[in-house]
């Protein structure tokens, strides 16, 4: 099927122009300021297809119920968690809306976030708005390893925590690819595919998505560095998300040094000078303490968490080695 020109989204008879499609697993204490902000829409035509995806907790019942009476919103539930490509290709076709907006189950989008995509939409196929972390709990003070997600500019990964895509090129391609099992390269497979196709795209910085500030310690920096790894997957079933990364293979600066750091460290030890591989270690904490200078934390503390910080970039590297090796596609 052809994409749809621009300015010709227009659904079926009687259909609203946009559907919004959220995946949701195990969120059940974030789901009522979503469910809330999507029914503050100032836009005045959408319909809501939320997709409990496998949950082990309250959520499924959580949506059913904060949804109650609420015609533009359905409710749908697969029972096993297989990725969020499946729960999301189950929600945008079972709509009938012409443009299909994502947002993801720890995102609270603006009153304005569906009027802004729509106009960005009038001038291009696919849209990314802007994500913006939540601010910090007043009740705790802010951790290091606290995480969340910042989109201030046009990415070129298509994060599904504020997308919008035309329904005819989701059908044009497929979809999403539910060979990802997990959150993590198929909304960037997508984008990328539709972008081969020919899909025009534009940035919508008034479309604004507020992302959960999780709290998080160095045991979850240090899964979510084994997590991150997975995207080797994408650059083999996708090899043009290589333009993502440095010369097609380097995805961070810091890996080529911990890499470096291994013959740097035996040559030294060898010729008797072990203070080298230590120096380069010093000036990485040193460079890197001053880049976090706007963190909320005096200088002696951005040095020790820098150093920690070096040891989570070496685990993550040794990630990044053995999901290439797993893939058979390097990336560093």
């Amino acid at each position: 099927m052809a994409p749809v020109e621009q300015g010709e989204h227009v659904g079926a008879t009687g259909s609203p122009p946009v559907c919004v499609v959220v995946s949701a697993y195990d969120r059940a204490p974030l789901l009522p300021p979503l469910v809330a902000a999507l029914q503050a829409q100032t836009h005045p035509a959408f319909e809501v297809v939320l997709v409990d995806n496998g949950s082990r907790d309250d959520s499924f019942a959580d949506l059913q119920r904060l949804t109650a009476g609420d015609e533009r919103f359905r409710v749908l539930r697969i029972e096993e968690n297989r990725g969020p490509a499946k729960a999301r290709n189950l929600g945008w076709r079972s709509a009938t809306a012409p443009l299909v907006a994502f947002t993801d189950d720890d995102c609270v989008p603006d009153p304005g976030w569906l009027a802004a995509l729509l106009e960005a939409a009038e001038h291009a196929d696919i849209v990314q708005g802007r994500t913006v972390p939540a601010a910090p709990s007043p009740t705790r003070r802010p951790g290091w390893f606290d995480r969340s997600q910042r989109i201030e500019r046009w990415s070129g990964r298509y994060e599904t925590c504020n997308l919008l895509v035309p329904r005819p090129w989701l059908e044009r391609l497929g979809g999403f690819n539910e060979q990802f099992r997990i959150a993590m390269g198929e909304d960037t497979d997508l984008g990328l595919r539709a972008e081969a196709e020919g899909a025009t795209t534009a940035y919508a910085h008034e479309a604004v998505v507020v992302h959960h500030l999780w709290p998080s310690g160095f045991r979850d920096y240090l899964h979510q560095r084994r997590r991150y790894a997975e995207q080797v997957e994408l650059m083999r079933v996708n090899p043009a998300a290589r333009n993502l990364l440095r010369w097609g293979f380097v995805l961070r600066g810091v890996h080529l040094l911990v890499w470096g750091l291994v013959p740097l460290t035996a040559a030294s030890v060898a010729l008797g000078a072990p203070w080298v591989p230590v120096v380069a270690v010093a000036g990485w904490i040193v460079l890197n303490t001053h880049r976090t200078r706007h963190r909320p934390f005096p200088a002696w503390r951005r040095a020790g968490y820098s150093a920690i910080h070096l040891l989570g970039y070496a685990y993550e590297t040794a990630c990044f080695a053995a999901a290439s090796l797993r893939y058979r596609s390097l990336v560093v």
